[in-house]
């Protein structure tokens, strides 16, 4: 038969494991937390804050409610929300990198009105 001091040595035995795996998982978790590296936020007006329940879908767009206006309309409703508007015809060549404080809106030439949906990038 196992003597009670040899139970309570294996007893004591597995709880010190078990605690020093809790440690070293905890460690791991903190500096995983120390070298993350946060994420730069581009432009600088009215940045919406995805956290919380109080957003509007104005915020962030897109903005069907341009459709059928004049470019510089739909830029006036925008400077709200963002840092650069800019009225494009609808075929003009544009930039590929992406920026949320920028809104492309896009125009007939000849009607001047919006004829795609503006949208954040």
């Amino acid at each position: 038969m196992v003597s009670a001091t040899c139970l309570s040595s294996i007893f004591l035995l597995v709880a010190g494991v078990i605690v020093a795996v809790l440690q070293i998982n905890r460690r791991a978790h903190d500096a995983q937390v120390r070298n993350r590296v946060q994420t730069p936020i581009m432009g600088g007006i009215k940045q919406p804050n995805l956290n919380t329940k109080s957003i509007h879908k104005e915020e962030l767009g897109p903005w069907p409610i341009c459709m059928g206006k004049s470019g510089d309309e739909c830029c006036s409703i925008l400077k709200e929300y963002v840092k650069k508007c800019i009225v494009l015809d609808v075929n003009a060549v544009t930039m590929m990198d992406y920026n949320l404080q920028r809104v492309w809106v896009h125009i007939d030439p000849k009607t001047n009105l919006v004829v795609k949906v503006p949208h954040r990038g």
